[in-house]
């Protein structure tokens, strides 16, 4: 899609949750499927979106001034049907990069969670409490990455 229609639809979307959420909307941008471009990162920076939060990949494009947020867990097995790995498996990963100095991040999606997948998550979030995990806004995250 062009740099117009992905600039419209940014906009769109910015103003409507600023409408609806007020002061506690962070302006940030999570692409659908994490399918997104160097166009799409212009168009982010045009609507005035402050950062974007994507699961990572290596050689994936970024831009000077768009703050990057990566998570690193998506905790759906895409395969047909799509289902949550198990708790155990989940925390794993984000512990590992907690422990190794690094950041954490894990994504949901409310289309493949069932209700023993929130008692998950809960417990998981427990035990990553247990762990020292912090819990940082996205904007603090965002203004730190300016700033390196």
């Amino acid at each position: 899609r062009g740099f117009e229609v992905q600039l419209e639809d940014l906009s769109a979307g910015k103003n409507h949750l600023t409408n609806l959420l007020g002061e506690i909307f962070e302006p940030l941008f999570s692409p659908p499927w994490d399918r997104y471009g160097e166009t799409t990162l212009e168009a982010i920076e045009a609507a005035g979106l402050q950062g974007m939060s994507v699961l990572w990949k290596d050689g994936a494009p970024s831009h000077p001034r768009i703050p990057i947020i990566r998570f690193t867990l998506d905790p759906v097995n895409w395969s047909r049907p799509p289902i949550h790995r198990s708790w155990s498996e989940t925390l794993e990963n984000p512990l590992r990069s907690v422990q190794d100095g690094n950041g954490a991040g894990l994504q949901l999606h409310h289309e493949v969670m069932e209700e023993h997948d929130f008692v998950g998550l809960n417990e998981t979030l427990d035990e990553l409490d247990k762990n020292g995990v912090c819990w940082p806004m996205m904007k603090d995250l965002v203004t730190k990455r300016r700033e390196s």
